[in-house]
C-alpha cells in the first residue's frame, strides 16, 4: 500500500527539482522572461510615443501659425513633452534593467549553488560572453536606455530650435513695421472728403477702362455706363 502518511511537497513537480527550490527557480524564469518582454515593450511604446510629438513639432514648424507667440509656445510645449517624455523613459528602461539582472543573478545562483546544473540562467550568460563583432557592442542593457536619452538630447535641439524658427519673422515684421511707420503717409494728411473724391474718381476710370476694352475687343456694350466720364481733372459728357 502506499505510504499516506508521506508528506505533500515529496510529490513529483514540474522543474528541476521535486522541492520548494523548483518553484523558486521557475518563479525566477517567470519573472526574468516577463522584465525582459516588458522592457522592449517599453520601448516600442515610446517609439510610438516619441514619433507622434516630433511629427507634430514637423508640422507646427512648416506651417505659417499666427500670432508667433502661439507659434513659439506650441513648438516649445511639443519639445518640452518630448524631453520629459524621454527623462522618463530613461529611468523606466533602467528600471526594467535591473529588474532583468536581479532575476537573471538570482537564477544563475540557483543553478550553480543549488540546482547544479546548466539551465537558461547561465546557459544566457555564457552565450552572450561569446558574442563577437558589432553585436557585441549593443547588449540590450544598453541600448533600451540609450534611445531615450538619445530623444532627449534632440528635444532638447528642438527646444533651441523652436526659439529660433519664431525669432527672424518677429524680427521681419519689426523691420516692416518700422520701415512703414517711416513712410510718409499722404493719405493721412488729405482731408476725409478729399479720399472719398479720390476713391470715387478711381472707381469712373476703373469702369472706363473696362468698358473700352468690352467694346474693342467684343465689339459690344453690355455694361450700364454713367453719363458723365471723369478723368482727373477733365469731365466727358
Amino acid at each position: 500500500m502506499a505510504d499516506l502518511s508521506a508528506p505533500e511537497d515529496t510529490c513529483p513537480v514540474a522543474g528541476p527539482t521535486s522541492s520548494a527550490v523548483g518553484f523558486a527557480y521557475q518563479a525566477a524564469s517567470d519573472h526574468w522572461t516577463h522584465a525582459e518582454q516588458t522592457r522592449w515593450t517599453l520601448l516600442y511604446n515610446f517609439l510610438m510615443a516619441i514619433t507622434i510629438l516630433l511629427l507634430a513639432w514637423a508640422a507646427v514648424a512648416g506651417a505659417d501659425v499666427q500670432p508667433a507667440g502661439v507659434k513659439r509656445l506650441v513648438l516649445l510645449g511639443l519639445s518640452l513633452g518630448g524631453f520629459g517624455l524621454s527623462i522618463v523613459w530613461f529611468g523606466l528602461a533602467l528600471r526594467a534593467g535591473r529588474f532583468v539582472h536581479h532575476y537573471a543573478a538570482f537564477g544563475r545562483a540557483m543553478e550553480s549553488e543549488q540546482l547544479k546544473i546548466e539551465g537558461p540562467f547561465r546557459s544566457a550568460q555564457t552565450f552572450g560572453r561569446g558574442i563577437k563583432g558589432i553585436a557585441a557592442f549593443a547588449p540590450s542593457r544598453v541600448v533600451l536606455p540609450l534611445v531615450p536619452a538619445l530623444f532627449a538630447a534632440l528635444c532638447l535641439m528642438l527646444i533651441y530650435a523652436s526659439m529660433e524658427i519664431v525669432r527672424p519673422r518677429l524680427s521681419t515684421l519689426s523691420q516692416s513695421v518700422q520701415t512703414t511707420r517711416s513712410r510718409p503717409q499722404r493719405w493721412s494728411a488729405m482731408p476725409f472728403q478729399s479720399q472719398i473724391d479720390a476713391l470715387f474718381t478711381a472707381e469712373l476710370q476703373f469702369r472706363l477702362a473696362s468698358a473700352v476694352r468690352l467694346a474693342s475687343s467684343v465689339g459690344t456694350q453690355p455694361l450700364d455706363l454713367p453719363v458723365d466720364w471723369t478723368h482727373g481733372k477733365h469731365l466727358v459728357r
